[in-house]
């Protein structure tokens, strides 16, 4: 059993990331963050979309992954382009935290080191 456990302990460190990598999806994150602030308020509360952001689904779960770069592509123009922006002024569905930055500060922090703050 010990010997299934340090195997799967060899798996599991492939989910923890070197430095150069952290520091290249950090410092592309944040570029991806603040191009994302400096330009939403040029869109509206809606944006129409003719595929809906559908495209998402040609982008599987393949066991080779994919660049930080190819998942932002992804997900600026199927997830946060297309149809209602949360964080615009003008969405009042519920009360988040959305689009204010220092809350997502707290979110990310709150995130990498696994403290439920939800309390």
């Amino acid at each position: 059993m010990l010997r299934e456990i340090k195997k799967l302990e060899a798996v599991s460190r492939k989910l923890e990331p070197i430095a150069a990598n952290r520091e290249h999806w950090n410092k592309t994150v944040q570029a991806y963050a603040d191009n994302f602030l400096d330009d939403f308020n040029q869109h509206t509360t809606f944006v129409v979309s003719e595929d809906l952001g559908k495209n998402i689904l040609d982008f599987p779960i393949e066991e080779v992954g994919k660049t930080i770069e190819e998942v932002l592509d992804c997900l600026k123009e199927n997830v946060d382009t297309p149809n209602i922006n949360p964080a615009s002024g003008g969405h009042f569905g519920y009360i988040p935290g959305g689009g204010i930055f220092t809350t997502a500060l707290g979110d990310y922090l709150a995130a990498v080191t696994n403290r439920y703050v939800g309390i």
